[in-house]
């Protein structure tokens, strides 16, 4: 590439580091400006004191099919500590029966064929809903998929995620999880390599304004060139602080609880660490670091409540479901209420001018707001950057 101006990418989440790894890496001149004090933005982790563990701002899963995400890991150096489930058989208990209902990608394979040709028009609902399956394995895996109940996402979009994985076989649909946390995996090591590629990473440096002609930080304006070209990722509330004229979306709230539990409730967890639940508030259990936690999709119904009456809930259906009978010892509830958006119907156009575009939630409608989107939209900003025809 022969671009030889200066690109801003203003958000340090995920897709603001990817975007500019991508661009560093050919050969850029990249400044990375983040509002907050840390990086990852809703993929991040921390310590928490009171529990004694680092602990995730959410709970993330990925599979074998998210190709874009598995290749940032790669960049960065952290492949190797993303791990693949042990079973392509995911751990399933009904909590009204007591029935373990695992889904095994065997089990499911003439279903899954069935898919492809039901997943045709109207919902995921309408389409799957006379399924035998639909209670435990399609209603739950597209409330984790889109955090949004089946009767509100569109058959099309089940069917581009399905593209990706369940229909391309075992590799793509193997789950894979981040024992080490968020930030450990795909965080810190994406900062590192940015440092040694000559990144200049701003932290606490917040955007309040753009104009045609520079962008208005705290502490001063940094004028743009007309060679210069900006990088906007950020979550689409904070894009439209900025730019008002791009489109409304609605939120999506996703609640989780991460306990400190009793050491004879950890020994029940499955092998791989990771349960799913039917019939209770819980949708899904992890383990991981000595915790337990919980996951709660399309949860805004949660929000108003305080946390001890929603973790008071969610340790309910985990002493259930892993047949202990002591209480926790403490317990952290995170509300998100900001998780995902509604896709947008038609997708939008990344670039806002020609030295605007735009990244992470204003990906075509073509994936849901997950890890894999975040990083395929950092590649596609970064390269619609880098394109002559664009410049």
């Amino acid at each position: 590439m022969d671009y030889t101006g200066t690109i801003s990418v203003i958000g340090g989440g995920l897709t603001g580091l990817a975007c500019a790894l991508r661009l560093a890496e050919a050969g850029q001149t990249v400044d990375l400006h983040e509002a907050a004090p840390m990086a990852g933005g809703r993929c991040r982790s921390w310590f928490d004191a009171e529990l004694g563990a680092v602990i995730d701002n959410g709970t993330h899963v990925a599979v074998g099919g998210n190709h874009a995400l598995l290749a940032y890991a790669t960049k960065i150096g952290s492949l190797a500590l993303i791990r693949p489930q042990p079973s392509l058989c995911l751990p399933m208990l009904d909590l009204t029966t007591g029935r373990r209902c695992d889904a095994s990608l065997w089990s499911l394979l003439p279903e899954i064929i069935a898919s492809r040709w039901r997943l045709q028009g109207g919902s995921v609902a309408d389409c799957l809903g006379r399924s035998g399956l639909y209670r435990s394995v399609w209603e739950p895996l597209t409330l984790a998929i889109f955090n949004c109940l089946p009767a509100l996402v569109p058959a099309r979009h089940l069917a581009e995620v399905l593209r990706r994985t369940l229909w391309k076989g075992p590799a793509a649909s193997r789950m894979l999880t981040f024992p080490q946390g968020l930030s450990a995996t795909l965080i810190d090591p994406a900062l590192q390599r940015l440092r040694d590629l000559g990144v200049r990473l701003r932290l606490s440096h917040p955007l309040r304004a753009i104009t045609p002609d520079r962008l208005c930080f705290d502490d001063g304006e940094t004028r743009l060139r007309p060679e210069d070209k900006v990088i906007l990722a950020l979550p689409w509330h904070q894009a439209r602080r900025l730019l008002p004229n791009l489109p409304e979306r609605s939120a999506r709230a996703i609640v989780n609880a991460h306990f400190r539990p009793p050491p004879e409730t950890l020994k029940a967890m499955p092998p791989g660490g990771v349960m799913g639940l039917l019939g209770g508030e819980a949708q899904w259990i992890f383990s991981q670091n000595g915790l337990i936690s919980a996951t709660v999709s399309a949860a805004d119904h949660l929000l108003p409540l305080p946390s001890a009456e929603i973790a008071a809930r969610l340790w309910r259906d985990c002493r259930q479901a892993l047949g202990g009978s002591g209480d926790y010892r403490t317990v952290r509830v995170l509300k998100e209420r900001r998780a995902t958006c509604e896709p947008l119907p038609q997708g939008e156009e990344m670039m806002v001018n020609s030295q605007l575009i735009l990244a992470g939630d204003w990906l075509s409608k073509e994936l849901p707001c997950s890890l894999e989107a975040a990083v395929t939209a950092a590649f596609r900003a970064a390269d619609l950057a880098l394109s002559p025809s664009k410049g």
